[in-house]
């Protein structure tokens, strides 16, 4: 792992409770790859886990979490040059 900031465990429990993962991504400030790589890390770390009963996805407020994650890294001081979105056409939606 790269991102030792990010601990499987919190990622693991806050999906368990119904964030999703766009939600993850951008309070942790990374890609979606990086939180599904995490998940797939604790489900073989901690299968005592209740990961099938996961709760409903919840809802973010009015921006959704992937137009808040297409955007998050576009135009902000300090942040690497360009968004976490490669493509141009997916970017503009």
């Amino acid at each position: 792992m790269t991102r030792w900031d990010i601990p499987p465990e919190d990622v693991a429990r806050r999906w368990l409770e119904g964030e999703t993962i766009a939600a993850l991504a951008l309070s942790y400030t990374t890609g979606e790859n990086t939180i599904k790589r995490r998940l797939d890390y604790a489900r073989q770390a901690l299968p005592d886990l209740p990961w099938d009963k996961r709760n409903p996805p919840r809802r973010s407020a009015p921006r959704s979490d992937l137009t808040r994650y297409v955007t998050m890294k576009d135009g902000r001081k300090g942040a690497m040059i360009g968004s976490v979105i490669k493509a141009r056409s997916l970017r503009n939606r």
